[in-house]
């Protein structure tokens, strides 16, 4: 829900303003929530807007989408009293306020152009951080990256009922009016080769491949992985493609986090009459954020836990039902959760007319090297963190991004 300007400063006003706010510490992004939200109580909006975009360049995208509740929320001393402050909200609304009625303080770019050449791979949320902090350093910097437009995951894999795509748009374009050169529709086969023209390079290129759960079936028609189901979703929303996924009725979601949420919550709203989430352990074990699967129970999800997926069955090369088994818990399984196990002959089907599969991310090829294991780059090459990190947040990688840009500025600096 968005904000409106008399919620907004109400909920600032709720700000006790602590000392070595708890809030600030638990912002990835190293935000001064207690700084803009005073301003806000005070009425200055351009003067918190511009104090969150020092520290993140995606404000109001990371409003609408941070999961605040496990963030800064979740430090808010306020909850001893009531309940924490709404900071995303508060932070979306000045955002969006800022940017419909300006004017937006404009990226610091004094320096732009006096410093060495940087190339940043990736134009998703940590290679626009990186990006913003190297040209506000003075360094030049062209983004490069394969996609048509820029935004990496926020703009392909993160259905627009989450947040405001003009929002998007705009704070992109910031980075690019700072002087920041983008190159889309490039791919970078080696980031190495760069180094030819360029003094360093901030790899920011996302995540792996979708992971598979190599069962008999997976190969059939109308069986999805999460990244090209999210991906066709996000492209009928911006009319880019003129060809939808064949969904039918029913849909199932195969796994238990944000990803497998956010493939359901999208499949209801582009009209799948009943999508059901089958998962290998409880709802309590369920790694997904608690106010989105609150959220897909409202908009009428279906959650079957406790069930393994064991093969596709198919009829005529199309998938037609999942073969699962139940399970039980026992025991942990060394991430403190309990361990599922199968139940002995509890074989069952689930019928459906498509499948997403939504088990995770592999490992970029530029972090791991299967088999081999982990790959090390020269000084010159920073490898954003967040590409090693499926599971993160748009707010992480915005905090990735910054750490390779610094890392890459101390390389340069050195001996200077």
């Amino acid at each position: 829900m968005n904000l409106s300007e008399t919620q907004a400063h109400l909920e600032a006003s709720r700000c006790l303003f602590c000392h070595d706010a708890p809030c600030n510490e638990a912002c990835p992004a190293g935000v001064d929530v207690a700084g803009f939200l005073r301003r806000v109580k005070t009425g200055n909006l351009l003067g918190a807007d511009a104090l969150i975009r020092r520290d993140n360049v995606l404000s109001e995208v990371c409003g609408h989408l941070c999961p605040t509740e496990e963030l800064c929320a979740s430090a808010c001393c306020r909850s001893a009293l009531d309940q924490p402050i709404d900071i995303g909200g508060v932070q979306a609304y000045v955002a969006r306020h800022s940017r419909v009625h300006g004017p937006i303080r404009p990226i610091s770019a004094v320096g732009h152009g006096t410093r060495e050449h940087v190339a940043v791979v990736g134009a998703g949320p940590a290679g626009l951080a990186a990006a913003k902090r190297l040209v506000e350093l003075g360094y030049r910097v062209e983004v490069f990256d394969r996609n048509k437009l820029p935004g990496g995951l926020v703009t392909y894999a993160i259905s627009s009922h989450k947040y405001d795509k003009d929002g998007l748009s705009f704070e992109i374009g910031l980075v690019e009016g700072a002087g920041v050169d983008f190159h889309l529709e490039t791919e970078v086969e080696d980031p190495l080769d760069l180094l030819e023209a360029f003094d360093a390079v901030v790899v920011a290129a996302g995540w792996g491949r979708p992971a598979t759960l190599g069962l008999e079936g997976e190969d059939l028609a109308h069986v999805y992985d999460a990244g090209t189901f999210l991906g066709c979703v996000c492209a009928w929303e911006s009319d880019k493609s003129p060809t939808r996924l064949t969904l039918g009725d029913t849909l199932l979601v195969v796994g238990g986090g944000n990803t497998a949420i956010d493939c359901a919550l999208s499949a209801k709203r582009q009209g799948v009459g009943r999508v059901v989430v089958l998962y290998r352990r409880s709802l309590e074990e369920m790694p997904a954020w608690k106010p989105e699967i609150h959220r897909a129970l409202d908009e009428g999800v279906e959650f079957e836990h406790l069930v393994q997926p064991i093969r596709f069955v198919g009829q005529g090369g199309r998938v037609t039902a999942v073969e699962c088994i139940r399970m039980q818990l026992d025991g942990s399984d060394g991430s403190k959760r309990p361990t599922p196990i199968p139940v002995p002959d509890s074989q069952f089907l689930v019928e459906g007319d498509s499948v997403v599969v939504a088990v995770g991310y592999r490992g970029h090829r530029w972090i791991v090297d299967e088999p081999n294991g982990p790959i090390f780059w020269p000084a010159e090459v920073q490898v954003c963190q967040a590409m090693a990190k499926p599971a993160g947040t748009v707010v992480e990688a915005v905090a990735s991004g910054k750490s390779a840009a610094d890392q890459v500025h101390n390389h340069l600096s050195e001996g200077t």
